[in-house]
């Protein structure tokens, strides 16, 4: 599974790998699975939307995710990471952090850097590039474990052996294991808990003057503030009559409702993800 930010060159590469055209090579919008017989046997590759794409939530992200790992089925092999060769970028280390968040922990020993555009560069850049500190803390999240090929354009038939002879180690090393679609729904499960619980504090937070304000009332009506308490009856003189019918008042009272009707909902929702 090609994982990458928009515009790095997933889908050429998706195609380089393969050996034809078999991805079209525009924006992704959403997983998309080729298969194809290479020197080395069969392989099964999936395309995925660029990593930054802004038009997708979070629970839209988890929906297409899960269909990518879905399509693979039993499971990817491996996560191929595309980086532009040259200087680590944010985005780029902010790529690491997202296949942890959306595929967790368990991903990373599934995974492996593909630095594109080796021959943009001369020798002694890539030589720099690949001993920066800010290269090796990337690689240091994958074990170290890395191959790297020209673009499309300039396309070299023994990269991409040499590519496929990597992967093909790295699954040796992992037993022949693949990244099952129960791991990914682990983490989606726990994602969705911890959005809930948000949610809950967040409204919580937001209504909490409403709350208050309610809680005041009470207290009020409970100490009889407001009251004559010398009145015979205990009942409240004419002139305090309309203050006192106007705590609380309707706007409060719906207020109050709308909030713990809110609450309620978000609690059904918990429980029944839990």
């Amino acid at each position: 599974m090609l994982l990458g930010h928009r515009g790095v060159g997933k889908s050429a590469t998706a195609n380089l790998i393969l050996g034809k055209e078999a991805f079209r090579e525009i924006e992704t919008t959403q997983c998309e699975i080729h298969i194809a017989k290479t020197r080395r046997g069969n392989i099964l590759v999936i395309d995925t939307p660029g990593i930054n794409n802004p038009s997708f939530t979070a629970a839209q992200w988890r929906k297409e995710l899960k269909c990518g790992v879905m399509l693979s089925s039993p499971g990817p092999h491996v996560f191929l990471l595309v980086i532009k060769v040259g200087i680590v970028s944010e985005e780029d280390r902010n790529a690491v952090k997202w296949i942890r968040e959306y595929f967790g922990e368990a991903a990373l020993k599934f995974s492996m850097i593909l630095f594109i555009g080796r021959e943009e560069i001369t020798n002694r850049q890539w030589v720099a590039f690949s001993k920066d500190a800010r290269t090796l803390d990337l690689l240091s999240n994958y074990g170290g474990r890395y191959c790297v090929i020209n673009s499309k354009k300039e396309s070299d038939s023994s990269q991409v052996l040499k590519l496929l002879l990597e992967l093909e180690t790295m699954i040796k090393l992992n037993r022949d294991e693949f990244y099952t679609p129960e791991m990914y729904e682990a983490v989606a499960s726990r994602i969705e808990k911890t959005e809930v619980i948000q949610m809950k504090e967040n409204v919580t937070i937001w209504h909490k003057p409403i709350l208050k304000q309610f809680t005041n009332v009470e207290v009020h009506k409970k100490k009889g503030i407001g009251f004559d308490v010398k009145h015979e009856n205990l009942m409240p003189p004419k002139k305090q009559e309309e203050p006192v019918r106007s705590l609380p008042d309707r706007k409060t009272v719906v207020e109050v409702k709308l909030v713990k009707e809110d609450l309620r909902r978000q609690e059904e929702i918990w429980i029944a993800k839990d």
